[in-house]
């Protein structure tokens, strides 16, 4: 059934959701895709805690996706209680990725992630690992390494992974389809990844009550980055932070006032294209969504569906 209004946040969707199912007795159904070590940057996380685990495992039903072994593992060993609890469905952990054919091939996909899993801030510890092999070069990027990982490249193949009892919960039989409560998108790709994996959503098949995706990342600092004075210091944070294409030979070069300048004023072009891509692939998003009857909230990082 819709909600009654449009939630004002992740939170409120996410406790309309499962009050909704408590009043059948039933579970709520979860597909988390970038999963990460089921802590870091987790919504969830942060709605339940540690201190309300029992109620966490006992409210959903999940299925968390996440290509990077050592997380996925952490993730399903802080989920380990979800598999031992009478009252809780089973939990299951995908270790492998989500991308389009175009991406995933023959299972197998190449992807760049941390090489410290788990330690350090957000650069290191796997936050911005992704399907864009792109992001493994430079100088920027050493802190990251290209690997290949399992992938699937559509939901059917997904579903696959879940346990018995989240498919039991969230198929209808009726529809031929499954009623799937929450999919929650973090691939940390300013590519579009995540506009990427709606596009491979059955809609027939597939049918999510609520979606939440991050719609760009880290974009809103682009004027601060550029405006740095140390022009070097700049361009390797913007790499960082902003996934753009630094060569090597500009991260070396001296800069002397002129090159400084002829260096500003290409960065600057560089992320006003960016900056025009990813407007339109979220509004390319927000306009396949709401043509399948869904109202889209803007977020800033992430968009609510």
């Amino acid at each position: 059934e819709p909600f009654p209004r449009m939630p004002a946040s992740f939170q409120e969707a996410a406790s309309w959701i499962v009050s909704a199912r408590k009043e059948r007795s039933e579970t709520a159904t979860l597909v988390q895709i970038g999963a990460n070590d089921g802590q870091t940057n987790d919504p969830f996380y942060g709605l339940y805690g540690e201190g309300r685990m029992d109620e966490w495992h006992s409210d959903w039903t999940a299925l968390l996706v996440e290509p990077q072994p050592e997380l996925n593992s952490r993730a399903a060993t802080f989920h380990a209680p979800a598999a031992t609890l009478e009252s809780s469905p089973a939990w299951r952990f995908y270790n492998g990725a989500v991308a389009g054919p175009d991406r995933c091939r023959n299972g197998t996909i190449e992807f760049c992630e941390t090489r410290t899993p788990g330690i350090g801030d957000w650069r290191t510890q796997g936050l911005t690992s992704t399907v864009d092999a792109a992001r493994c070069k430079g100088k920027a990027h050493m802190h990251m390494q290209l690997m290949k990982r399992p992938c699937v490249s559509s939901f059917s193949e997904l579903l696959e992974h879940a346990s018995p009892r989240f498919r039991d919960v969230a198929f209808n039989e009726h529809l031929h389809s499954y009623n799937l409560d929450f999919l929650l998108i973090d691939t940390e790709y300013t590519g579009g990844a995540d506009f990427s994996i709606l596009l491979l959503i059955d809609w027939n098949v597939l049918k999510p009550h609520c979606i939440r995706y991050e719609q760009h990342v880290m974009y809103g600092n682009v004027e601060k980055v550029v405006q740095r004075a140390n022009v070097d210091a700049a361009l390797d944070a913007a790499a960082s932070e902003l996934d753009v294409a630094v060569t090597d030979a500009e991260a070396d070069a001296d800069a002397d006032a002129d090159a400084e300048a002829a260096r500003s004023a290409e960065y600057k072009a560089m992320a006003a294209a960016r900056r025009a891509k990813l407007a339109a692939l979220a509004a390319a998003a927000t306009e396949m969504l709401e043509s399948k009857g869904y109202t889209t909230v803007d977020q800033g990082m992430d968009v609510m569906a």
